[in-house]
């Protein structure tokens, strides 16, 4: 608990500031905000130099820091950029400057959406953007090409995760129909035991 309530300080001052940067101008909020951020949000492949200044701004006021003690879980449904810490997502360790998660932030189809949350490894200090929130702030009509940008990205996650569990409902009901007619071929044996007996 000590330990834990010693990394919540940098949390704490993280919550201050954005609670500052909220009363200040829009502008001039964003603006503080991406100095503070542009670093970490950067490391987002999705959000790039393709993308309007104006939707950066956004985001990066949008950007929340999350404190995970070790073996906690990352909720899914959220972009993730390590600022300090490990994670495990999926097989691959990620350390600070890792990102993980534009998938699951994008797909609103549960389905497509990797079942297994990351886990932190270390104390894990990780930004974070939530799916709704970049999506909707990426669909504003004043930033056609971050829209452009973010429905391209979105067509590839559902092609690829679509063919991976078209891949693994197939396997599921190729196993049921063998085992089905494994326990069919037994029924059709005669009983070993009653031959035993004579």
């Amino acid at each position: 608990l000590r330990e834990y309530m010693h990394h919540g300080q940098a949390l704490r001052r993280a919550q201050t500031a954005n609670r500052l940067l909220g009363d200040f101008a829009p502008k001039l909020r964003n603006e503080v905000a991406l100095q503070i951020n542009e670093k970490w949000l950067r490391r987002v492949t999705l959000i790039n130099e393709e993308c309007e200044d104006g939707v950066v701004l956004e985001l990066a006021f949008a950007l929340k820091l999350n404190i995970f003690p070790p073996g906690d879980s990352c909720p899914v449904g959220f972009i993730y950029i390590v600022s300090r810490g490990a994670a495990l997502f999926a097989g691959r360790a990620y350390v600070s400057g890792g990102s993980w998660g534009e998938a699951d932030a994008l797909l609103e189809t549960k389905r497509l959406q990797f079942p297994i949350p990351a886990s932190a490894v270390s104390y894990l200090f990780a930004y974070s953007i939530d799916g709704i929130t970049l999506r909707n702030t990426m669909s504003q009509l004043k930033y056609p090409d971050a829209y452009a940008r973010m429905r391209a990205r979105q067509v590839t996650w559902i092609v690829r995760r679509g063919i991976v569990r078209m891949a693994e409902e197939r396997v599921a009901i190729e196993a049921g129909t063998a085992a089905n007619r494994i326990r069919t071929s037994r029924r059709g044996q005669p009983d070993a035991g009653a031959f035993a007996a004579v």
